[in-house]
């Protein structure tokens, strides 16, 4: 778990951070694949998701690197915002860093293979009032909406899964493929915006009750982390994948 305040009291940007290992790696003594990171400037805060594929041995690892690394690598953040006109960016540099790091723990590049996606927030509202948010995405962890109404995907339009219970797990992973999609957002004032694992996307797109409960937490702020866990973590039956939700509400 983590969590952050950046602003004013009550009422700036508010960050809770929640992993969580999956119940079937649970009971079958498996590691976490999943991982998250924070970074903060004093113009932007990053966040980021990681979820390291379940048939690679060294996953973890390459989920970690991934999402530590460019959540404090300013110099990428900058050319991941330039990628929005283009609608893609390199994570050249993540790649070069994951194969490195393999080798160096006898993995191949594809042992580390991982899911990423990063959100980039500027803390200073536009003069509406809205905040504008920079996403890059590669694989299936992807960002969700928090509204009024509900959760909505954001990114990709449909379903990737098209409502299908027969869920996809094909996903173009670093390292072997850098290149990421680039989009820019707007937030409105009490919105919250989610970075989430497959664990967590699957089940807000087919369980309407957990996707309700995981809304009502931030319906009028920013929940406790131990809260969100509660409810991050909860039993869903045949969703045993690890779970990890980052939540970034706006004032």
């Amino acid at each position: 778990m983590d969590w952050l305040e950046v602003g004013e009291p009550n009422g700036g940007i508010a960050v809770r951070a929640v992993s969580a290992r999956g119940h079937m790696h649970r009971y079958l003594g498996e590691i976490r694949q999943d991982s998250f990171a924070i970074g903060v400037t004093p113009e932007a805060v990053v966040v980021a998701v990681a979820d390291g594929v379940g048939s690679s041995s060294g996953s973890h690892l390459g989920s970690a690197l991934a999402a530590r690394g460019i959540a404090n690598d300013w110099e990428l953040i900058e050319e991941i915002i330039g990628g929005v006109k283009t609608g893609e960016t390199s994570f050249g540099k993540i790649a070069v860093r994951l194969t490195h790091e393999a080798k160096n723990s006898s993995f191949t590049p594809r042992d580390v293979s991982t899911t990423l996606i990063v959100a980039i927030v500027r803390r200073a509202p536009e003069g509406d009032g809205t905040r504008e948010v920079v996403l890059a995405q590669i694989g299936d962890s992807d960002a969700w909406r928090k509204t009024d109404n509900g959760w909505t995907s954001l990114g990709h339009g449909d379903d990737p899964n098209s409502g299908s219970a027969v869920l996809s797990t094909v996903v173009d992973p670093l390292p072997e493929h850098p290149t990421a999609r680039v989009w820019r957002e707007s937030f409105a004032p009490g919105e919250t915006l989610a970075l989430v694992s497959d664990g967590i996307g699957n089940i807000l797109r087919l369980q309407p009750s957990y996707a309700h409960d995981l809304a009502e937490l931030w319906r009028r702020g920013a929940p406790s982390p131990a809260s969100l866990l509660k409810v991050v973590d909860a039993t869903v039956k045949a969703f045993d994948d690890d779970r990890t939700f980052v939540g970034v509400r706006f004032p």
